[in-house]
């Protein structure tokens, strides 16, 4: 647990928004995404994520896999290529593969 405490911190305090970092999102691209996805059904894995979604896009179809369908992240994700080396657990590429495989497995289920 403490080497994982490091490593978050370590990652808050190195790789925050710094324009050479990859995950760098310009603020005035953020709307543009948003309207891309509003006719879209979004699935988070938590509350706080449809929270926050939900008061850019009130009318939007969201999802909360952790709530609907009683969704835990599993104890290992799986490692994803995303060019960066810190744990899985860390990476929100692999949290992104996660929900959706758990989506196609509830969705398959439900028909």
């Amino acid at each position: 647990m403490y080497r994982d405490w490091n490593t978050v911190r370590w990652h808050q305090n190195n790789c925050g928004l710094i324009l050479q970092d990859d995950s760098f999102l310009p603020y005035e691209i953020i709307g543009y995404i948003l309207s891309r996805v509003l006719h879209l059904r979004i699935f988070t894995a938590g509350n706080h994520a449809k929270n926050v979604l939900s008061s850019y896009m009130p009318k939007a179809d969201i999802v909360d896999i952790c709530r609907e369908w009683s969704f835990k992240f599993p104890l290992v994700l799986q490692d994803s290529p995303c060019f960066l080396y810190h744990n899985p657990r860390y990476c929100s590429l692999s949290k992104a593969k996660t929900i959706k495989t758990a989506v196609q497995i509830f969705q398959s289920q439900d028909c």
